[in-house]
């Protein structure tokens, strides 16, 4: 018969149901802006990707994943160079990524991205955040 003591079991510390825990995460936010309104036919649009650490810890190994929208096409020549899975003229729906790695608290990042548009019966209006 045992007396419940285990030299290999762990002491728990004493937990109630009013203790609080706090949970450090980070949080990395993206807003993405052409800073315009309508697009005209064969036009460049620069698109500025913020990526901003919001959270209260360093955030590792970001990825930042980004598809061609409808009727464009990836403009590498003029892109932020470091964009994978993107060639040159990739077509919409292609799935491109940037590799931020370690963004810290507060931080942010601005990496810009060129596509053409290519329909010329394709406008687009961009909603405000």
């Amino acid at each position: 018969v045992s007396d419940g003591d285990d030299s290999g079991e762990r002491d728990e510390p004493d937990v109630s149901d009013d203790d609080q825990f706090t949970v450090i995460i980070p949080d990395p936010s993206l807003v993405k802006d052409d800073g315009i309104i309508y697009v005209s036919d064969d036009e460049l649009v620069i698109y500025d990707l913020t990526i901003t650490n919001i959270g209260q810890q360093i955030a590792t190994g970001v990825v930042v994943t980004d598809t061609v929208p409808l009727n464009t096409t990836f403009d590498l020549t003029n892109s932020s160079a470091t964009w994978n899975n993107c060639p040159d003229g990739a077509p919409a729906g292609t799935i491109c990524t940037y590799d931020i790695g370690t963004l810290g608290v507060g931080a942010d990042t601005t990496k810009p991205q060129i596509r053409i548009v290519q329909d010329s019966l394709f406008r687009r209006q961009v909603n405000s955040h």
